[in-house]
């Protein structure tokens, strides 16, 4: 009798920071194995896609994750591979009127999107300093990242076979 093998998918393949995701289920908004939160804000507008609803924006080390605190289902994630630019503009929003928004294009697969965030009853920078921040220490790492992913394939001048990988001469 052979044994069947379980596998999760999740394991191997991280889509956290390659990836943009509309309105996930809350265990993909969840932090994944070796995903941080840096900073949390609150009292922030999806201007563009949700406007007129007020949630939470996340910066993790992988991604940034905005979800509506009145519904979970309408959130998204936004990984910063797929960040181009970002910009700070202003807006006029239907909760906030006239304030400075966060304006972040990305690109994932074929397509291209705008998002544009904007802290609700409150003029602090914190929302455009964290993002700036966060997207500059993830660009300085990027190498670090690609190498530390990719240093385990080679070993004593040897391909080393991942789990359930095969090879085929």
């Amino acid at each position: 009798m052979s044994k069947e093998i379980q596998i999760n998918y999740e394991d191997y393949y991280i889509w956290h920071e390659r990836e943009v995701r509309f309105d996930i289920s809350k265990k993909e908004i969840s932090l994944r194995k070796g995903e941080k939160c840096l900073d949390t804000i609150s009292n922030i507008e999806d201007s563009k896609g949700n406007n007129g609803d007020v949630g939470c924006i996340m910066f993790t080390n992988l991604r940034i994750v905005w979800f509506c605190v009145e519904n979970l289902k309408l959130n998204l994630s936004i990984g910063y591979d797929c960040v181009l630019a970002s910009d700070v503009k202003p807006i006029n929003s239907k909760v906030s009127g006239e304030s400075m928004a966060l304006y972040i294009k990305v690109k994932f697969g074929n397509n291209r999107f705008e998002f544009v965030f904007n802290a609700v009853g409150n003029s602090s920078p914190q929302l455009f300093n964290t993002f700036t921040y966060v997207i500059r220490l993830y660009e300085h790492t990027r190498l670090y990242r690609d190498i530390k992913q990719k240093g385990h394939i080679v070993s004593e001048k040897t391909l080393v076979n991942l789990s359930l990988e095969e090879l085929f001469f």
